[in-house]
């Protein structure tokens, strides 16, 4: 189809269009929903044919017109903010407060759980946290700086890492839900682990101190070596000096 067609053939609509538009506060939502999509069609069909052309650039005008009338930002009130710490958070809260209230009880009880534990077991705050960050932790407190732990790392970084923290412990936690137990069989072994961990430490320390230990008696035994090695050279030094000076102390015989 030529141009010259198209436009004869779609003329009337398009005016139709335009009349729709202007009178857009007392149509229907749905007309212009409607006029819309005719718009959109024939730009559609205008851009496949007749591309940059006349045609094309009209009904690409008519699109947007439509467009930003439909999907306008719609305003919102001054009190909007207000509205919904007051109003809107409170309903939300009410149609949902069985389970509101359930996951306030399992957090207040898991909490308290946690608390006994470590106050009946000193180790129990070890196997949650790992012993690094408990150390790490009490260095810092003995530092008067207990929050130091963030004062090493950018903001945006250690927001992204606490993020990524949180995704993946919920990942996890899902996965464990999946496998029913397995995802956690590993913590009844915690305390065993701890402890093996800390055999480990002190065998690697005491193997420590046993090499330092052969080290010093090695170059003890170096230096006793040479020093035994050097002392017969020394007194047959000395001998020489005295004998060179008996020899120089006795008298010359008379002629």
């Amino acid at each position: 189809m030529r141009e010259i067609v198209f436009q004869k053939q779609n003329k009337a609509k398009w005016e139709k269009l335009e009349t729709t538009f202007s009178q857009s506060k007392s149509i229907s939502p749905d007309l212009l929903a409607e006029s819309y999509i005719e718009v959109i069609n024939d730009l559609s069909y205008a851009k496949t044919h007749y591309k940059n052309s006349d045609s094309h650039n009209y009904l690409n005008q008519l699109a947007g017109k439509y467009h930003q009338l439909i999907y306008q930002n719609k305003k919102e009130k001054r009190n909007r903010f207000v509205k919904f710490w007051t109003t809107e958070l409170p309903l939300v809260v009410r149609r949902n407060h069985r389970f509101v209230l359930l996951s306030f009880l399992l957090l207040s009880f898991f909490t308290f759980i946690g608390a006994i534990s470590a106050w009946n077991d000193a180790s129990f705050v070890r196997l949650i946290l790992g012993d690094a960050y408990v150390d790490m932790t009490l260095e810092n407190i003995k530092n008067g700086r207990p929050m130091d732990v963030y004062g090493h790392t950018r903001e945006d970084l250690m927001f992204l890492m606490i993020g990524l923290n949180n995704v993946m412990v919920a990942i996890w936690s899902y996965a464990s839900g999946i496998l029913i137990n397995f995802g956690t069989s590993d913590q009844g072994f915690g305390e065993e682990q701890t402890q093996s961990t800390v055999r480990n430490q002190q065998q690697s320390v005491e193997q420590e101190v046993v090499q330092e230990n052969q080290t010093t008696q090695s170059t003890e035994q170096e230096v006793l070596t040479q020093t035994s090695e050097e002392a017969p050279s020394v007194i047959k030094k000395e001998e020489k000096q005295i004998i060179e000076e008996e020899v120089k102390e006795e008298p010359k015989p008379s002629k």
